[in-house]
């Protein structure tokens, strides 16, 4: 809950303020009446707030207040260009981090005393150059920011619905999604009915969506979304990783999933690569999916004859069992830390002795992709996941179907972005995953998507005629 009077005058105030749908004079008529800084930044950052109060707002006292105009998308160049020369340091660094700010402003805050504001202003300019090519700041113009659904198709504005049931959560999304240059939040909803109504009625190009909401939950929400509007992009943020609410979700048409315990920072990624047609799959799903693939315990393989061992592989094997007993009470102890490095070290061992391809190593791999894993670094686990299994594919008989299900969704993630290898070793995985399964039909469906996946390939690489 926001901190503020628990009275309901001041509470429907800062729903106001923050709300894009209140009226330019009841803002207005905020402005003029509220002392509390948070209100007024709040109506600073509203779009609908009138241009000559964000004027006025942009030399109150209150650097929030300051800083909540720059976050304000439909802030003119000139009010931002007297920004440029506030004395607080907070403000201007806010004004170089912003991508809404104007080429030639970020240019002069290059020059500015401070270091981390013009530290920040390059890097700034750096992404952008990324985003708009080497030619951004050569021709400064600033896209002043109609509601007219064309307009902003044209110029690639993604439209943004937000549905959170928390009021904290909500306006920190808001709030942190308000300065990327692509994003404009027209409208954030607190429950199920209402984000169908909203999204009916503003028809955004994205849909931020929690799935555990009252009245309507985000799943039922979505599917009713998808049905009217099949166009409208949906990503679910949520606390939830259990397999069968990213079933359910996926299931109801959802374009992407991002974990809450993820970086705020990346949100605005997936925003735009879910806007632009692809798909988003949050790090801690896929390693959350790729767990269950995965034996902490050494896998016989069936068929290998296994040979006495010598003298030098008792004792790796000595220094194994001692290394893995080491990291098994640092972790008991939580000593997550301290855990890596013995384990990486029992890796070193077991790939220098037994080479990188075997169990005993395999077996290390998960034991790192787990210690990874509950230290939530998603990626370094989903990677060191994925290695453990490209390295012995027999550890994929501890799939089952649901995880066969959640392997092709990250086959079609994959797909999507145009990672065909990784698509690729993904959908190998389901077909051998069908085969132990004895799923006849499945084993087709998997093998006919492969040969159209490897066709796809071939036709990318093959040399076009002149």
């Amino acid at each position: 809950m926001i901190p503020g009077p628990s009275s309901s005058g001041p509470r429907l105030q800062y729903f106001q303020a923050n709300d894009p749908e209140t009226p330019g004079p009841q803002l207005k008529s905020l402005a003029a009446t509220a002392k509390c800084p948070i209100l007024l930044a709040s109506v600073a950052a509203n779009i609908s707030t009138p241009n000559d109060t964000i004027k006025s707002l942009a030399f109150h006292e209150n650097v929030d207040v300051r800083i909540g105009v720059i976050d304000n998308p439909s802030v003119t160049s000139a009010i931002l260009d007297a920004l440029v020369q506030d004395s607080s340091d907070d403000v201007r660094f806010a004004l170089a981090e912003n991508h809404n700010t104007p080429a030639h402003i970020l240019f002069l805050l290059l020059d500015d005393e401070n270091p981390y504001v013009s530290v920040r202003a390059a890097n700034t300019i750096e992404r952008l150059k990324l985003e708009f090519g080497s030619n951004f700041g050569k021709t400064d113009t600033r896209p002043e920011f109609d509601f007219d659904r064309a307009d902003k198709e044209e110029s690639g504005l993604i439209t943004l619905l937000i549905a959170e049931d928390n009021e904290f959560v909500r306006s920190l999304i808001k709030r942190s999604l308000n300065s990327h240059h692509r994003i404009l939040v027209v409208a954030d909803v607190a429950d199920g009915k209402t984000t169908v109504s909203s999204v009916l009625k503003h028809q955004p190009k994205v849909v931020l969506m929690d799935i555990g909401m009252p009245v309507i939950d985000g799943v039922a929400a979505t599917r009713m979304i998808k049905e009217a509007l099949p166009d409208t992009r949906i990503i679910m943020v949520t606390a939830r990783d259990r397999a069968e609410d990213i079933n359910n979700a996926f299931e109801a048409g959802a374009d992407g999933y991002y974990l809450k315990t993820s970086a705020l920072s990346e949100l605005a990624q997936a925003i735009v690569t879910v806007a632009d047609g692809g798909k988003w799959l949050d790090p801690g799903i896929s390693s959350t999916i790729l767990r269950k693939c995965l034996s902490r315990h050494p896998i016989a393989v069936a068929g290998v004859e296994t040979k006495p061992a010598t003298a030098d592989e008792d004792k790796t094997s000595l220094a194994l069992e001692i290394l893995s007993y080491e990291t098994e009470r640092l972790f008991n102890a939580n000593k997550i830390g301290e855990a890596l490095a013995v384990c990486k070290a029992a890796l070193a061992v077991a790939i220098a002795q037994y080479g990188r391809d075997s169990k005993e190593a395999v077996s290390q791999l998960s034991t790192l992709a787990e210690l990874h894993y509950i230290k939530e670094d998603y990626r370094s686990s989903e990677s060191l996941m994925l290695q453990a299994i490209r390295n012995r594919e027999d550890l994929l008989s501890n799939a089952d179907q649901e995880t066969d299900h959640l392997i092709n969704f990250l086959g079609q993630m994959s797909e999507a972005s145009g990672n065909f290898q990784q698509a690729e070793l993904y959908y190998s995985w389901s077909l051998r995953i069908r085969e132990r399964l004895g799923q006849v039909v499945k084993v087709d469906e998997a093998r006919d998507k492969l040969s159209s996946l490897l066709e796809e390939e071939r036709l990318q690489h093959e040399p076009k005629e002149l």
